[in-house]
């Protein structure tokens, strides 16, 4: 009977545990997400080594759980992707700041070298 008790109740946490994961996923703060894992895993390891009846009670939710840990993933991939797009946009802006395009009398392009402002140098 107890044990039937503390596997509802850790699957409980555990389902909220999801519920917050996803919450960080889409609005931070993502430094957040290695304990929030952390405590997932350790829920979700007791749930399975628990014995027989904390393995029925897990059981009757691993659809969702399934279900709510691929929409996380998939979050995440999405949040990481988004890094990298805004990696890329950083450094193309760095690069941009090194060089100037413009035309000449001809109208052909000239690039002009740029040297990053130093002491003195207004931006």
């Amino acid at each position: 009977m107890i044990d039937s008790v503390l596997a509802r109740g850790k699957l409980r946490q555990l389902l909220a545990v999801m519920e917050m994961e996803r919450k960080v996923l889409l609005s931070g703060p993502l430094g957040d997400l290695a304990k929030i894992s952390a405590k997932r895993d350790f829920l979700l390891e007791s749930l399975v080594a628990g014995g027989p009846v904390s393995q029925r009670i897990l059981a009757t939710r691993l659809a969702d759980i399934k279900t709510m840990a691929a929409r996380n993933g998939a979050l995440l991939k999405a949040s990481m992707e988004g890094m990298k797009d805004a990696r890329k946009v950083i450094v193309n802006m760095e690069e941009s700041l090194n060089q100037l395009d413009t035309y000449s009398r001809n109208g052909g392009k000239v690039l002009v070298a740029q040297t990053l402002p130093g002491k003195g140098h207004k931006i």
